[in-house]
């Protein structure tokens, strides 16, 4: 009863955004859901209210309850079909969910115990990607029209959902994230399989075409889409991060990775271990290196001086403590939401060149690039034995955060186009785009 009288002041007030997700966003955990909280705080601060709608059950994967993270009150409604709220907790409400939870648990105590699995357990579908059903694109159409004045989408798998919405008078916005048809040829070139959906060029742009507005987070991809859909609105917002006060120079001998278990990451930190880390090893026995995130869930491999944290409540006391962050990214596309990260701590970063894929001319200065893993352990040995040039890459990493990656800078477009009427000097060619786009897309079904 409440949400229904909340929806409806909601929609007298024109100025909801409701955001239709697949994520499990529980708070802060990954590069993806730091990036759309992010987004979603900017707008809220611009005085929206902010709705998380997702259609699918699929975001709870094999666990049954999802415990949001105090950043998550942000929202002024949260809804997950299949789901009920219970303070801070969604809990899903099919049997099967649970029962699925309970195998993986199985199958996880016996692997550490070094005894076989039950060979039952199967990592839950890409959620993201999953096609939508006949009762997702019905709860869309229940629930999303009093919330969405303007329709926030994440990822351009939901595009299909604007249709259901049944608010033609809003518009539609789409996070890209990735170009996901870039990424399978990078992977093959390292024999490597991605861990996410996989779409040809022509499947990514119909789907993003959808939109009346495409937002990326750098600008290769931009400009790849502007030249694929020259009609279409195309703005790049970076990841925006709030500066520490001053630069951490950190502990020499003490690297960092921090990571979710993607496949990027995975890949990254095997070849990282494997092949870079014991050259550090044999030139500088005291070195050390931590691993954050959940990426040690599908990778750990024992190695002297390497140290397996897993998920951690905050990244703040690693951020100040490291000497040097690392990101041994060999494949990937979007931008890196953990080297922003790492720049706006004022840390000395190694990374490699995909690492700093859409922002490279404007890292170059302030971070160490290294291909290869002779090249990546020099350049991390040079720093551990130079106080001085880590402290100088901090600092400079550190003014290129502030200066660039602040929220107004990097999410005001994306404000102004949801406001309609009140662009910029700079957007109001966005805002007229998209009525001449609206126009002759009504022209065409009436043809």
């Amino acid at each position: 009863m409440n949400g229904t009288v909340t929806a409806m002041g909601a929609m007298q007030s024109g100025q909801n955004i409701c955001l239709i997700s697949r994520q499990r966003i529980v708070g802060r955990t990954n590069g993806s859901s730091v990036y759309l909280l992010s987004i979603a705080a900017y707008l809220k601060a611009k005085g929206y209210r902010i709705h998380y709608l997702s259609p699918s059950p699929a975001t709870f994967g094999r666990w049954p309850v999802i415990r949001m993270r105090p950043e998550m009150a942000m929202f002024d409604s949260i809804r997950i079909r299949g789901s009920i709220k219970l303070g801070r907790l969604l809990v899903a409400l099919d049997p099967m969910v649970a029962w699925r939870a309970a195998i993986a648990l199985l199958d996880r105590g016996l692997r550490r115990l070094h005894l076989a699995g039950t060979g039952l357990s199967r990592p839950a579908p890409y959620a993201i990607a999953v096609p939508l059903t006949s009762r997702d694109k019905a709860f869309v159409a229940r629930h999303a029209p009093a919330l969405a004045d303007v329709i926030l989408l994440d990822y351009a798998f939901l595009t299909e959902v604007i249709a259901h919405v049944g608010r033609p008078d809003a518009l539609s916005i789409v996070i890209m994230h990735d170009l996901f048809s870039a990424r399978p040829q990078q992977f093959q070139a390292v024999g490597q399989v991605d861990s996410v959906a996989v779409l040809d060029e022509e499947q990514e742009m119909r789907l993003l075409g959808e939109a009346d507005l495409v937002v990326a987070i750098q600008e290769e991809e931009a400009a790849v889409v502007r030249n694929r859909l020259p009609g279409l609105p195309v703005v790049v917002a970076p990841m925006a991060v709030e500066p520490a006060p001053h630069a951490h120079p950190g502990e020499a001998d003490l690297l960092l990775f921090v990571g979710s278990k993607t496949a990027p990451n995975v890949d990254g930190l095997a070849w990282f271990v494997e092949q870079v880390w014991p050259q550090i090893r044999a030139a500088r026995p005291a070195a050390r290196l931590l691993v954050a995130g959940s990426v040690t869930q599908s990778y750990a491999v024992g190695s002297p001086g390497v140290s397996y944290l897993g998920l951690v409540p905050s990244l703040d006391e690693l951020y100040r403590r490291a000497g040097i962050v690392i990101s041994p990214l060999r494949v990937g596309s979007g931008l890196k939401v953990k080297l922003i990260e790492a720049l706006s701590w004022g840390k000395a970063v190694v990374a490699t060149p995909t690492t700093a894929q859409g922002v490279q001319d404007l890292v170059k200065d302030c971070i160490a690039l290294a291909d290869g893993a002779a090249q990546f352990a020099e350049a991390i040995l040079r720093l551990i034995q130079d106080d001085a040039a880590r402290q100088q890459l901090a600092g400079r990493a550190l003014a290129i955060a502030a200066a660039h990656f602040g929220a107004e800078a990097c999410y005001s477009r994306i404000a102004e186009f949801a406001a309609g009427g009140r662009p910029s000097p700079g957007s109001k060619r966005l805002v007229d785009d998209v009525g001449r786009r609206r126009m002759h897309q009504h022209g065409d079904r009436n043809a």
